[in-house]
């Protein structure tokens, strides 16, 4: 009756196959909810850690993010619904907008080290930053945009469904 596909699908790299199976162990109208974020989801880490990132490192490029469903072909808010509407009946969008407010810099460090964006020096540095930043402003807000796609399956009579719509 359900299938749900929680923050994963920007890491599938054959998502048309996953769609597939998705429609293929659906009952007919069965549902699936697919959560992602927005390619702006946590942009304003993003320009704080690409500060710190030396030029010439992977993904130091301008407008480096720290992960892949940002790009313009990942599984995102932007791009979820064209995608799903070719193989399920309807999709509908439910937008979650919420934000991060870190108080203390130690988590976002930990979580930023966790990513080997940044050499241990820069990190250093990054942490220097971030703690006179909270000093200075308080807490640091970081706009989280998610949402939950909700796509119904077609019904095994309607066009563009079994093997020939792989």
């Amino acid at each position: 009756e359900a299938v749900i596909a929680n923050h994963m699908l920007y890491h599938v790299p054959n998502r048309a196959a996953a769609y597939c199976e998705f429609r293929r162990v659906l009952k007919p109208g069965g549902r699936l909810y697919a959560a992602t974020s927005s390619r702006d989801n946590m942009r304003e880490l993003d320009d704080l850690v690409n500060m710190f990132r030396l030029s010439g490192s992977p993904g130091s490029e301008p407008g480096s993010r720290l992960s892949d469903r940002r790009l313009s072909t990942g599984f995102n808010l932007e791009r979820g619904a064209s995608e799903l509407a070719q193989w399920f009946s309807s999709v509908t969008l439910h937008r979650y907008d919420d934000v991060l407010v870190v108080p203390e810099v130690e988590p976002l460090v930990a979580y930023v080290r966790s990513t080997g964006y940044l050499t241990e020096d820069a990190l250093a540095r990054f942490q220097c930053h971030v703690e006179a930043l909270i000093q200075r402003d308080g807490p640091i807000r970081i706009g989280k945009d998610g949402g939950m796609f909700e796509a119904h399956r077609h019904d095994a009579s309607e066009p563009g469904t079994g093997a020939d719509a792989v």
